[in-house]
């Protein structure tokens, strides 16, 4: 419950009270006006309960609404439980499941607070590839390179024609340092699909064979 509706309830209380109090000591029935109290508060204790359960209830199917949302468009955070950046604690501006604003904090914290990549990365929850993928894009496109791309039509393996061209341009810009397990957890984020490490290996080294 916000604090302005806190305090017009405890006024009303405050009030009613009064007035009950004025009424029975006038007559000198002191019982009565205890047993008043007792009811009075009861009553308005359940009401400030039954609106703070609506209100967490309400909130909670808003941010799952969103969260479906975010995932339709393929920018919900993999892990928004692991982002630890005081901005994204108790401000509803920030929103941990936005991969999208993750990102661009992360980035801005390396740029213009002077984060080290590996500080940034574990405290918004991305791997260092991530961080260097999504500054490349940045870079490249400003905020809309942090988008997840246009994908390709759907196929029955994961490894769709974007997912293979995203990794062929991962393994160009990073030859030798990038390891499969990275890539699966790039892939993830970005396209917001589950290939494992394996998978990826042998697409690439099959598709590598027949050149």
């Amino acid at each position: 419950m916000c604090k302005a509706k806190y305090v017009h309830n405890v006024k009303i209380i405050m009030f009613i009270l009064t007035i009950l109090y004025l009424k029975y000591s006038t007559l000198g029935q002191y019982n009565r006006f205890f047993l008043k109290l007792r009811w009075v508060l009861l009553y308005y204790m359940s009401i400030n309960i039954f609106t703070h359960l609506t209100e967490v209830l309400m909130e909670t199917e808003k941010k799952t609404a969103k969260s479906k949302r975010l995932k339709n468009d393929g920018v919900l955070h993999p892990n928004p439980d692991k982002v630890q950046a005081g901005l994204f604690a108790g401000n509803e501006f920030f929103d941990p499941h936005d991969l999208v604003q993750v990102k661009y904090e992360m980035l801005r914290c390396v740029r213009k607070e002077k984060c080290s990549v590996r500080g940034a990365a574990r405290m918004f929850g991305l791997s260092r590839p991530s961080f260097y993928q999504a500054r490349s894009q940045f870079e490249k496109e400003g905020v809309a390179g942090l988008l997840p791309r246009k994908r390709g039509p759907k196929e029955a393996h994961k490894l769709t024609e974007d997912v293979r061209s995203f990794v062929k341009e991962r393994l160009k810009e990073t030859p030798g340092k990038i390891s499969w397990k990275d890539l699966s957890q790039e892939i993830e984020e970005r396209f917001t699909k589950k290939v494992h490490p394996r998978s990826i290996e042998r697409s690439m080294k099959q598709r590598k064979k027949r050149g």
